[in-house]
């Protein structure tokens, strides 16, 4: 079972369509509503916070 887990992971990250991924398409949903409330925790705290790409 590992290692089918790891062979999905490998085609994941070696596809060539995702030589340049998005913010969205390197994590999924719950991983980008994380960081968006701790960059605006980071906002609200006065932390200065690069814009998204």
């Amino acid at each position: 079972m590992a290692a089918g887990y790891l062979e999905v992971k490998q085609r994941k990250y070696t596809d060539p369509k995702r030589s340049n991924p998005t913010l969205s398409d390197r994590y999924n949903a719950n991983v980008e509503k994380c960081l968006d409330h701790i960059t605006a925790v980071m906002a609200q705290l006065g932390i200065p916070v690069l814009p998204r790409k």
